[in-house]
């Protein structure tokens, strides 16, 4: 009787890549999380509607997170009107974090 292992190098290899996607992951959720609670700091609240409905989605196995909300009056609360200058809140979130994310991403890749 023999046993023969095979792939051992490229399961290695796989269990490698596995590790560094959920490093990745983690990196993509704590970004995403940070930023929604950095949107919800920034949000003018007159009623609190606005800050409640910023939510957080993640999508294509963790790979993608997205800040977001479907208040249709969140336009013109971030980009303003004729009437009234805007109070943005979304873009400074994104502009404070993308920094971050760029840095945890290149701690990563440079494993």
């Amino acid at each position: 009787m023999s046993v023969e292992i095979r792939g051992v190098k490229e399961m290695q290899k796989m269990l490698k890549e596995v590790a560094s996607l959920k490093d990745i992951q983690n990196a993509v959720k704590v970004n995403t999380t940070e930023m929604h609670q950095k949107a919800s700091r920034k949000v003018a609240v007159d009623t609190g509607h606005l800050r409640r409905s910023i939510t957080t989605e993640f999508s294509d196995g963790g790979l993608t997170g997205r800040v977001y909300t479907d208040v249709e009056y969140a336009i013109y609360q971030e980009y303003g009107t004729r009437f009234q200058s805007g109070t943005p809140f979304m873009r400074p979130s994104l502009y404070e974090q993308r920094p971050m994310f760029y840095k945890d991403m290149e701690r990563l890749l440079k494993k």
